[in-house]
Parts: structure tokens; sequence; C-alpha cells
């Protein structure tokens, strides 16, 4: 499953996709004057809104807008509201490991052992996990 957004401020912008095709709804981070998709621990730059190939330009990218609301993927996640999460690998989260940027926190219900979806609040600057 790919990120999608539910509800809150949107903006996109144009960007270079790097040297590896990614599909819309990949979450990537910058490298060098690209996008590429993002490892574990990372820090997010946004969300593909369409495909790319390699080395695309104008690439519509949607940005994470700090107060929106996004349904991500979960990766062995059980949680409450208000957990904060961050990147577990490509396009999943996971409660991080401390000093990890966050990039949401959990707003919509508690996640089960069993889940593979969460609503994360959009968090505004980096914070980090505790």
């Amino acid at each position: 499953m790919s990120w999608r957004h539910l509800d809150g401020p949107e903006m996109a912008v144009q960007v270079t996709n790097g040297a590896v095709a990614l599909d819309a709804g990949t979450v990537v981070k910058a490298s060098s004057d690209t996008v590429v998709a993002i490892g574990d621990g990372e820090l997010v730059a946004g969300v593909l809104h369409n495909n790319a190939v390699a080395n695309e330009t104008g690439v519509v990218m949607d940005l994470l807008v700090p107060g929106s609301v996004w349904e991500v993927t979960v990766d062995t996640l059980t949680a409450n509201r208000e957990v904060k999460v961050a990147m577990a690998g490509t396009d999943t989260v996971d409660a991080g490991t401390q000093g990890d940027p966050a990039v949401g926190k959990i707003v919509n219900a508690a996640v089960g052992a069993s889940d593979t979806t969460a609503q994360i609040f959009i968090l505004g600057g980096t914070p980090e996990i505790d």
C-alpha cells in the first residue's frame, strides 16, 4: 500500500527522480538534487504523486505539510494514539529508535499487531523519537 493524503493542507512541488523508477505513493528523501526511496530512520522529503521513471524531471511530489493527516503503512507496530512514528524503511513507519526523526503521530486509534495501516498527523519541524 502507498501513502494517501486524507485531510488538511496540501502542497505539491516538482522534483527530479533519482536513478531508479518509483511508483506513485512512494515515500522519498532528498539525495543531492534528486529524490530517492527512503530507508529506515531517514528524514522524509515527501510522497510521489505520480509514477516516475529513472532520472525524470518535473515529477510531482506531495510535501508532508504539518497539520495534514495521512493514511500510512505500518511495519510491526503496536501503539496507542499520540505515539510518534518514524520511517521503518520504504513506505512503512514504526515506533522508531531514539533520535530518529519523527514523521508524525498516530491519531485515528490504537494500532494493533495485525493492523497494516494507521492515520498519522504530520508534525512540524524535525522532532525526534523520545
